[in-house]
């Protein structure tokens, strides 16, 4: 028989309670009433009002952060709100950190209530949080309403200051009279996204092309907190004379469940990426404020992942900054920015191409600056046809947009084809009319599908269950 009279179990490692330093940045947030943000979730584990409850019985509720890198910062803290219901002798809910592969538990209790700071020290690396229960029955439960990390910066030297950077006429970001230097802004986020390996498309008729999958990461260090959510694709382009390009789009959520969509734009002179980003965010919510406003910052491919910071900076650079001006490729073709748009006489010729492609869960933006933002992650697929046959790689998405009560299509995303090749595709124009999208390949020149690059294709949308049908046709 249960007894509910013994005195309470409870194991803690280096728990102390405090309220935040102010120098501490924050390297992670969530409030789990607002959903699991980057945190997995297995066995029974529900969300609510008051947070994530993790049940006990046969299939115990387990909560996984996404790694959370506090590389140069001291006096690392994770501080959890959390509380237990209805535990016996011998059960309990546990906190771990792993700390660069090795596990700390933080605290095995039987009773827990209110928030609790937990030490883990200066400079820990990367760090992922696991939350669990051990209980048998479904009625006893742990329930973790919040977690944050927080770490004080170990260098409080001013940013290096990099001056201005002058894109070239064919790639200026929005700013074709100069990107200012991040270092004269304000904080908005910082973060390191989780990336899978490089895909190397190669050679392309707008340079040496190469994409990188992103699977989340943690927003932090400014007036900005949440998550990345995974699945974006990064778009990278290295030019014959050393300049880059790149662009990606990613969807944000922020601490309290808001999504925000927001566009990269880069440039670099082979010396460093500057990047500007284009955020959307709802009009109703607290974070309309991105909706104005210029934001910059810097990206670097790590081992570790994509570096990624943007600042709040005025739209005017510094006249007395040193100035960069990224030279021009003007023997290659320039990747368009915008989508192209079939043209109205456009009509279908010979089809090449079907793609079944499937789909993940809608992210909802809302209304925002340009009309009402819809993200559908793209999960993988096949595809065959003329050009042979093949995967749908999972990430990317399409980027919809009503406007006027009419839905624009904006979808971008990778290939595999049976001999290994990557091929890139772009499908845009509107949808649920009597217009045909606009679609095009961008393949390996020296492939064996380089003709992809040169024809001109339209395209139809068949919406099913979990997926869509892209058929393609030769334009007439």
């Amino acid at each position: 028989m249960k007894n509910r009279f013994l005195a309470p179990a409870c194991t803690v490692l280096a728990l102390v309670f405090h309220s935040s330093s102010p120098l501490a940045a924050v390297l992670a947030d969530q409030v789990f009433s607002s959903g699991l943000g980057s945190f997995s979730a297995t066995g029974s584990v529900s969300t609510g009002s008051t947070g994530a409850r993790l049940s006990g019985g046969s299939s115990p509720g387990r909560l996984t952060s996404a790694a959370i890198d506090t590389a140069g910062h001291r006096q690392v803290k994770v501080t959890v709100n959390r509380s237990t219901t209805g535990l016996d002798a011998g059960e309990a809910g546990t906190i771990v950190a792993v700390v660069n592969g090795q596990s700390r538990t933080l605290e095995s209790a039987r009773s827990a209530s209110g928030a609790a700071t937990f030490d883990l020290g200066d400079n820990p690396g990367r760090v992922t949080l696991q939350f669990a229960v051990a209980a048998s029955s479904l009625l006893e439960s742990y329930t973790v309403a919040s977690v944050r990390v927080e770490g004080e910066p170990t260098s409080t030297e001013p940013p290096v200051r990099t001056g201005t950077i002058v894109p070239d006429a064919s790639w200026t970001c929005g700013l074709p009279g100069g990107i200012p230097d991040p270092a004269t802004g304000t904080p908005v986020f910082n973060t390191t996204l989780a990336a899978d390996a490089p895909i190397v498309v190669g050679a392309t008729p707008y340079g040496q092309r190469r994409v990188i999958r992103t699977t989340g990461g943690t927003l932090s260090g400014g007036s900005l907190g949440g998550t990345v959510l995974s699945g974006a694709l990064d778009f990278d382009l290295q030019l014959p004379s050393g300049a880059q390009e790149h662009e990606s789009r990613y969807t944000l959520r922020a601490t309290d469940g808001t999504l925000i969509y927001v566009r990269l734009c880069g440039v670099a002179d082979g010396t460093g990426q500057r990047v500007v980003a284009d955020f959307e965010a709802p009009t109703s919510s607290t974070w309309q404020w991105l909706n104005s406003g210029t934001y910059v910052g810097r990206r670097e491919v790590t081992a570790s992942g994509i570096r990624l910071s943007v600042n709040a900076v005025s739209a005017t650079p510094n006249p007395a900054d040193p100035v960069t001006r990224v030279p021009a490729d003007a023997a290659l073709k320039q990747q368009p920015f915008n989508c192209a748009v079939a043209p109205a006489s456009a009509a279908q010729g010979a089809q090449v191409l079907v793609a079944r492609v499937n789909i993940g869960s809608s992210q909802a933006v809302g209304t925002s600056k340009r009309g009402r933002r819809n993200i559908i992650p793209i999960t993988g697929g096949t595809y065959s046809g003329s050009f042979g046959s093949g995967s749908v790689n999972p990430g990317g998405a399409d980027h919809q947009l009503t406007v006027s009560g009419g839905l624009q299509v904006e979808a971008r995303y990778t290939l595999k084809a049976a001999n290994g090749e990557t091929i890139v595709v772009r499908n845009c124009g509107d949808f649920g009319s009597a217009d045909l999208t606009a679609v095009t390949f961008e393949a390996p020149t020296g492939g064996a599908f380089a003709a992809m690059n040169n024809g001109n294709y339209v395209g139809t949308i068949t919406p099913g269950l979990g997926r869509v049908t892209i058929t393609v046709y030769e334009r007439r």
